[in-house]
């Protein structure tokens, strides 16, 4: 299955023709950091083993499936949350709300400063770095993507405390938008 009879099925990395581990050194140019589609020719294509692919089937498979599964069993409730607000003072008081009402309430103009600073010095890298080749429309990729998942992703994990693998969805959305520019790709990915 995908010319991987000669490869390990379990491999912990990418492998090239010879089932030998990639040289990502001899495709990727430092000097222009982009991808060298004349020396990937040359040198050979990538081959993941099967548990690679596996990987990467569920990393397509997960995100949409956690955004579908916490709009249909939790979308109702949120709403109604949503909807039918309670002040905090009005609502009955558990064991780790009485505990928490000693600390102090973080304002919430601290949580937009920190987001500012954190946009500010994303763009202003990415004006100043004109090497590294990052579209300001990736910076907003990437927080849109953590605006469409964070909500499902908190639900999951304080339901179950796992964490669902969603990490792969930002390399691949930016690998397919902006081909040969790995270092976009990996300014995505964080």
């Amino acid at each position: 299955v995908w010319k991987s009879g000669h490869l390990p099925l379990m491999g912990g990395s990418a492998y090239d023709r010879f089932a030998k581990p990639y040289n990502l050194t001899r495709v990727f140019d430092p000097h222009t950091t982009r991808f060298n589609v004349t020396a990937y020719e040359e040198y050979s294509p990538l081959y993941l083993p099967i548990s690679f692919a596996l990987t990467y089937l569920l990393a397509f498979a997960i995100p949409p499936a956690l955004v579908m599964h916490t709009l249909v069993y939790y979308g109702p409730v949120a709403y109604g949350l949503v909807r039918n607000r309670k002040r905090p003072e009005d609502e009955k008081d558990d064991v780790h709300a009485k505990l928490m009402r000693r600390y102090p309430e973080v304002p919430h103009w601290w949580y937009l400063a920190i987001f500012g600073a954190c946009l500010v010095l994303s763009v202003g890298v990415a004006f100043v770095q004109p090497d590294l080749d990052v579209p300001l429309s990736s910076i907003i990729l990437a927080i849109l993507l953590a605006i469409l998942l964070i909500i499902p992703e908190c639900y999951i994990q304080a339901m179950t405390g796992q964490t669902a693998a969603i990490n792969l969805l930002p390399q691949i959305i930016p690998g397919a938008i902006w081909p040969e520019k790995p270092m976009t790709n990996m300014e995505s990915e964080k």
